[in-house]
């Protein structure tokens, strides 16, 4: 079956078929772009020079029992006037991110930047080490030890009178430090199957991968595997307690716990084109319960969870709120 291109593009770079991040049509821009003055030391090979691991400021703590304050853009270079980012991911110190930054209006690449400090902002991105540009990459998650990235990469047919997607598969790569670049990319699993998956996270240990699947061209939901024995993912599964029967899912953030999970849905009852819901388990086997939608996260826009730091107090998110698609931080109040 061809799949609509555009209709894909929305959907790896927002949350699925449903956000709607405008036509993309802003001027393109390039990761060629001469670096700042002050930008962080570069290394062979170009790429940043990561921080050193649990460097500088800490983060502050938080009331976790309070609701997160109004989402705010993330200041400096890391949301580009002329580019559209999305799809942040940190390592558990908050001082590496990646993210996906689209051009055009199909051209988009996964990104890299980081920072000395908590209390300073992020570097010029670059593209990350070791991983070629192939424009079609999508969505990034990594491990909180930063070592293992996953991502949503597709292949466009643009021979039709209208683009169409022929595949979107989930793709990994891995680094033994954060100092050494990612080698090939490989499929997260041996003999995956056809379907169109996009949006992928992946839990802080590793033991868990979400991603979300078209079940139809206007018809997205999420899916789960779990990593087994000898580090092998297993077939997955749908999440049917997070489908909703008049909506999409996708974007995903998880408590350290995993026992609360922030997702993205388009259901009755969201405001905006997509809206942040929130919803609990018992344990890591038992179902999702108590879904909710939660005001302060979202807006009349876009909005998609990304990435929620170990203590629960940061929640990083791509939103369509203010910038037209940018990345922004929504965090709790201090105890």
């Amino acid at each position: 079956m061809r799949w609509p291109a555009a209709l894909f593009v929305l959907s790896t770079v927002a949350c699925n078929a449903i956000v709607n991040f405008g036509e993309l049509q802003r001027v393109p821009a390039t990761l060629d772009e001469p670096p700042a003055e002050e930008e962080e030391p570069i290394v062979e090979g170009g790429a940043p020079k990561p921080p050193k691991e649990g460097g500088g400021a800490k983060p502050p703590g938080c009331d976790p029992t309070k609701p997160f304050g109004t989402p705010v853009l993330l200041p400096g270079p890391i949301n580009a006037v002329s580019a559209l980012e999305s799809s942040p991911t940190l390592t558990d110190d908050e001082l590496v991110i990646v993210f996906g930054r689209i051009v055009g209006s199909a051209d988009t690449s996964l990104v890299m930047a980081t920072r000395s400090s908590f209390d300073v902002e992020f570097g010029e991105p670059r593209a990350v080490p070791g991983l070629a540009a192939t424009r079609t990459s999508h969505a990034p998650t990594m491990t909180g030890d930063g070592l293992v990235l996953f991502w949503s990469e597709q292949v466009i047919d643009t021979g039709g009178r209208e683009p169409a997607i022929l595949s979107a598969k989930i793709l990994s790569a891995r680094r033994s430090t954060r100092s050494a670049d990612f080698g090939a990319p490989a499929p997260y699993r041996q003999n995956e199957d056809n379907g169109l998956k996009t949006s992928p996270f992946v839990t802080r240990d590793g033991s868990e991968l979400y991603f979300s699947q078209f079940e139809s061209p206007e018809v997205i939901h999420v899916y789960r595997s779990v990593r087994g024995e000898f580090n092998v993912y297993q077939p997955p599964e749908r999440v049917n307690e997070l489908a909703s029967d008049d909506g999409s899912e996708g974007g995903i953030a998880m408590t350290d716990d995993g026992l609360r999970i922030y997702f993205a849905s388009s259901r009755a009852g969201a405001e905006g084109a997509n809206d942040v819901y929130t919803a609990t388990r018992k344990d890591r086997a038992s179902p999702w319960t108590n879904i909710e939608r939660v005001p302060e996260l979202s807006s009349p826009s876009s909005d998609r969870p990304g990435w929620l730091s170990p203590d629960g107090c940061r929640l990083y998110m791509g939103s369509e709120r203010e910038s037209g698609g940018g990345l922004f931080v929504a965090t709790k109040p201090p105890k």
